[in-house]
């Protein structure tokens, strides 16, 4: 390519932001889909199916939930096969006062209870204290993974047996799970936690999109996509940066590139700490397991920002280039 020739890194640019483009109406339309999912109390935890989502590492127990008017919709999730339990708002000792909803998967069917804390270790039925049974949709499963449980109630039962849920105020949750089958059998210290909810503000969001270069998510034409926007891209930034700073023709002879200046040498330091992040990343990706496509993504950026690194160093801090004309004694090898 000429040196001065401008045209084909323009093409390559238009390239470029047509793929990306094409890309953002595609993740658009995917965005608009998860929105509109509704919320089904199956027993079954689709992906993008709650607006909220709480990971209790200590006991690899998931909690979600939406609220929607003046309904809370529940789901929770653990590895064991007995009952799953969440408390709600406990005043102690221990668990007394919470408000507990429980159940488990037997034989396929699913049992489940709206219950009270009346003493420091047990509860029992709302229904059984004179309460209600405030539950409106109930919904179970278990697989290899463990156990689910969905539910939906109202944020303010008006039972004095159930806590309501209320805006700006977080609460107390007591999760835990057990391998017993019923309502009575006492849970292993390792298979409880409490934490703090403000069910209003979440924690994290379960259907917020991952950044792009997090690539679980993404479908093999979308990788493509994203692979024809970063070639074509490097190619024409490298092509304006060559016009820029040689701007004439390749001939033969020897001459000398343009020397360094303050923003060469800034946007090098900032390639380079961008390289050391990549690789940390890269690094970690690898020991903690993480998919292959994520593990790819960050392989991919650190390879991509070296590549900048040497183009910026070559453009910049090489000293002089030769240019060897080609050998014209018409020998044809």
């Amino acid at each position: 390519m000429f040196k001065n020739t401008i045209t084909l890194p323009l093409i390559a640019l238009a390239f470029a932001l047509a793929g990306a483009a094409v890309l953002a109406f595609d993740l658009n339309l995917k965005e608009q889909a998860k929105q509109a999912q509704p919320l089904v109390v199956d027993g079954k935890i689709g992906e993008s199916e709650y607006q909220n989502h709480l990971r209790v590492d200590g006991i690899q127990m998931d909690l979600y939930w939406s609220i929607q008017s003046d309904r809370i919709y529940v789901g929770l999730h653990a590895p064991g096969r007995g009952w799953v339990a969440i408390g709600f708002d406990p005043e102690g000792p221990i668990m007394q006062g919470a408000d507990i909803v429980i159940g488990y998967v037997k034989d396929g069917k699913l049992f489940l209870q709206d219950s009270y804390a009346n003493v420091p270790t047990g509860h029992q039925a709302d229904t059984e204290l004179g309460g209600r049974d405030d539950i409106l949709e109930k919904a179970g499963s278990q697989g290899a993974d463990g156990t689910v449980l969905e539910f939906s109630r109202k944020l303010d039962t008006r039972d004095k047996f159930d806590k309501p849920i209320r805006e700006g105020k977080p609460m107390a949750i007591l999760m835990a799970y057990a391998e017993d089958a019923d309502f009575t059998s006492y849970h292993s210290k390792t298979r409880a936690r409490v934490q703090s909810v403000d069910f209003f503000q979440a924690n994290s969001k379960a259907n917020e999109t991952p950044p792009l270069w997090v690539a679980s998510h993404l479908e093999a034409y979308e990788l493509g996509l994203i692979a024809w926007i970063i070639v074509l891209g490097i190619f024409a930034i490298q092509g304006f940066i060559s016009v820029r700073l040689e701007g004439r023709e390749l001939k033969p002879g020897h001459f000398i590139p343009a020397r360094e200046s303050t923003i060469s040498v800034i946007f090098t330091a900032l390639l380079t700490v961008l390289e050391l992040v990549w690789a940390v990343q890269f690094i970690s990706s690898l020991y903690e397991g993480a998919r292959p496509a994520v593990v790819a993504t960050y392989g991919a950026l650190l390879a991509f920002t070296l590549a900048a690194i040497l183009l910026v160093y070559r453009q910049s801090f090489v000293s002089a280039e030769t240019i060897v004309q080609e050998r014209e004694d018409h020998i044809p090898w």
